[in-house]
């Protein structure tokens, strides 16, 4: 995945850079159909012209794009997970695990969508 390289050489934080790079990892070996790209200066995996999702690294949090109707299906798990939302992402504080399975989930859903 050496397109997102230079992405993951901008960021500083070491513990930030390993879970971005985990998710990219875990988001590729879901399905061998995904294809990395840089889209909206984020790393993003399509599957053709099939946005499946986006990931950010901010400040105050790891931010998973996923698709509005995505947000929508998993909002229990979400809630569950105390993960907040906004403008179509979930927002996944630095201090708080990643649920690597409810991610693996959502990929697998929004691939089968």
């Amino acid at each position: 995945m050496n397109i997102f390289n230079d992405y993951l050489a901008a960021i500083t934080n070491s513990e930030q850079k390993a879970r971005l790079n985990e998710a990219l990892t875990l988001t590729a070996q879901i399905d061998a159909q995904l294809e990395p790209r840089l889209e909206n200066a984020m790393p993003a995996f399509f599957i053709g012209d099939k946005p499946i999702i986006f990931f950010a690294v901010t400040k105050k949090h790891f931010d998973v794009y996923p698709t509005l109707m995505t947000l929508d299906q998993f909002d229990e798990e979400i809630t569950s997970n105390a993960y907040p939302t906004a403008n179509g992402a979930i927002l996944i504080k630095w201090d708080k695990p990643v649920d690597w399975s409810m991610l693996t989930e959502i990929i697998k859903f929004n691939i089968a969508y």
